[in-house]
């Protein structure tokens, strides 16, 4: 069984230890989340490691103890110049790509996701192209509102660390979700599917400029139905260069636009 470890479960069950040494109490069970706040169970604490745990308890960033070997795993990936590595911040599971998130982590991903969601105002039998699929959000909340999703990951180690966070389990259960294990650009250049809705929600610009280019912006309107609709993050506007890279998808899309302050992005409709 593996049993997902942040800084508060660790300081929990260190808590509980440190008064069983002093006994202070006597039970040796706690209840506590194996999955990152999606259920609870009772387990034995007497298995945990006090300096293993005083580990975790200094860092961000997720790790799962596997109660067969008694070994612990920081979920964290290198491959291709990309470390990557899953975090909580409060108490939500982020993807960080080489120490930058990949998620709004201001509030609740879940929550801005659906204000997303809920701009994009997507109907039954919507097909979803989701560009950046990341740890899922997205394609999963999408999934709820149609049953034609398709998204892109790129990256190995992405795509990993995906398939361990608890949170994204719908990407790999639902099967009105397809994932293509391949670059957003490439796919689109070569496919022959049309959507109604684009969920671009990229890294920053300074670390995929391709993904805010005048050559991507003519593939999505090749790719886009008519009265399509575009969800694309910028990030703040105020400063300059997201400034600029929002008034180039404006001037290259040619649609209907509207920006949302409160998700850092806009909605473009093909009028």
């Amino acid at each position: 069984m593996k049993i997902f470890l942040t800084k508060r479960v660790a300081e929990n069950i260190l808590d509980r230890l440190n008064k069983i040494k002093d006994k202070q109490i006597g039970s040796e069970k706690i209840e506590i989340s194996p999955d990152l706040g999606l259920s609870k169970i009772i387990i034995n604490i007497n298995d945990f490691d006090d300096n293993k745990l005083k580990k975790i308890m200094k860092t961000n960033a997720v790790y799962y103890y596997d109660t067969e070997t008694k070994e612990y795993y920081k979920i964290a990936i290198y491959n291709n110049r990309l470390y990557c590595q899953l975090n909580v911040f409060d108490k939500y599971p982020v993807l960080t790509i080489n120490g930058f998130r990949m998620h709004r982590v201001l509030d609740d991903p879940l929550k801005y996701v659906n204000q997303i969601i809920k701009l994009l105002r997507i109907k039954q039998g919507n097909s979803i192209l989701d560009t950046c699929m990341g740890l899922g959000y997205s394609a999963i909340e999408a999934a709820k509102q149609s049953n034609d999703i398709t998204t892109c990951e790129k990256n190995d180690c992405v795509y990993e660390i995906a398939k361990v966070n608890p949170w994204s389990s719908g990407l790999f259960s639902n099967k009105n979700i397809k994932i293509i294990r391949q670059d957003v650009i490439d796919y689109i250049s070569k496919t022959d599917r049309t959507f109604d809705i684009i969920i671009h929600d990229p890294p920053t610009i300074k670390m995929t400029p391709e993904l805010y280019s005048r050559e991507f912006y003519g593939m999505i309107n090749k790719i886009s139905n008519e009265g399509a609709k575009m969800f694309h993050y910028f990030g703040d506007i105020n400063k300059e260069q997201n400034m600029r890279a929002y008034e180039r998808a404006v001037k290259e899309m040619g649609w209907k636009v509207r920006f949302y302050p409160e998700v850092l992005g806009a909605i473009f409709v093909n009028e």
